[in-house]
């Protein structure tokens, strides 16, 4: 409800702008015309009335932008709200379907029950990011459970990891592929190397 509200103050600040534009052209039209048919001021004092119409549109347009850049921090403070304990609850999801950080792993009923739930969240505040690396999280995991390639899906989930963490601020650009896995996984760049996986920069690998 904030948002609509923040939302629908852009376009009322954007409204005023206009109209106030207008009728400032309107007052300088009439006013340069009204002196020209009679004759009775130099063209110096046209040019006068002309330079200060552009002063005072030019304030108008600054003072509208202001609040635009104003309205647009609000807007991210209020989605990263609303973001910030989905993004939660999807990060103690993953780590309970992948077993990490000594959660009791979910059965898959509990499993598809849970990402049902979580799916319409991120559908409607998740970024486009976000949703794209969720899509392919859950199409690789079922892929990765028939071709038992338990690495791959881990790096998918990082991956994942990654994009929550772009989309709250995070550039991420000293991070390496295993660096957020190995918050859960002491071993996995050791097991990144058994596999003959090297370690990229995140920034790089991320689509």
């Amino acid at each position: 409800m904030q948002l609509l509200r923040v939302l629908g103050a852009v376009n009322f600040v954007l409204l005023l702008s206009v109209i106030a534009s207008l009728l400032l052209l309107t007052v300088i039209a009439w006013v340069v015309t009204a002196i020209v048919s009679r004759q009775a001021v130099e063209a110096q004092v046209i040019v006068g009335i002309a330079s200060a119409g552009a002063l005072v549109l030019a304030a108008v347009i600054a003072n509208v932008n202001g609040k635009i850049e104003q309205s647009k921090i609000e807007i991210a403070r209020e989605l990263r709200d609303k973001r910030n304990p989905i993004y939660y609850e999807l990060i103690e999801l993953i780590m309970e379907a992948a077993n990490l950080g000594n959660r009791k792993k979910l059965d898959q009923d509990a499993l598809t029950k849970r990402f049902g739930e979580i799916t319409p969240k991120l559908i409607l505040w998740a970024s486009d990011e976000v949703m794209k690396e969720w899509a392919e999280f859950r199409t690789y995991s079922q892929r990765a459970e028939q071709t038992n390639k338990p690495l791959g899906i881990l790096l998918q989930t990082e991956s994942l990891l990654y994009a929550i963490r772009r989309d709250l601020g995070y550039s991420g650009k000293s991070l390496y592929q295993g660096d957020l896995l190995s918050a859960f996984i002491n071993d996995i760049h050791q097991e990144m190397q058994k596999l003959g996986v090297t370690s990229k920069p995140l920034h790089r690998t991320y689509k």
